[in-house]
């Protein structure tokens, strides 16, 4: 139910992609600014994403919406897969085996862009 609008064409509009949102501090201490693109890496998985700047969250926060992205493989079309940071052995809630999906302790780091290859130089 929560990612049935990825497929709507004025959603789409509105929102193609999750976002990380942080506080201006944070993307400053890790010399980032808005559209850089981050790794979060968490205890059971890490995804890639675009970060951008939100002076409404706390320092030490980073916000990321679900319900994006495709399976571990998947060419990435529309945003990160936060499930990829959570475990579903681990942590589970014992009244509902609901895994925990908040307050997760992540690392963040700034991805560089690959440098394009030199084309291989031939001689005659």
């Amino acid at each position: 139910m929560n990612s049935m609008g990825g497929t709507l064409p004025d959603l789409i509009r509105m929102m193609p992609r999750n976002l990380a949102y942080m506080n201006p501090a944070d993307l400053s201490a890790l010399a980032l600014v808005s559209g850089d693109q981050i790794e979060i890496t968490s205890e059971h998985g890490a995804i890639q994403i675009l970060v951008e700047v939100d002076d409404s969250l706390r320092p030490g926060v980073v916000s990321v919406s679900h319900g994006f992205g495709g399976l571990p493989g998947e060419a990435e079309s529309n945003g990160a897969s936060t499930n990829l940071l959570i475990s579903t052995d681990t942590g589970l809630q014992t009244i509902n085996a609901m895994p925990r999906m908040t307050a997760i302790p992540v690392n963040i780091r700034r991805v560089l862009p690959e440098m394009p290859q030199e084309p291989e130089r031939r001689t005659a």
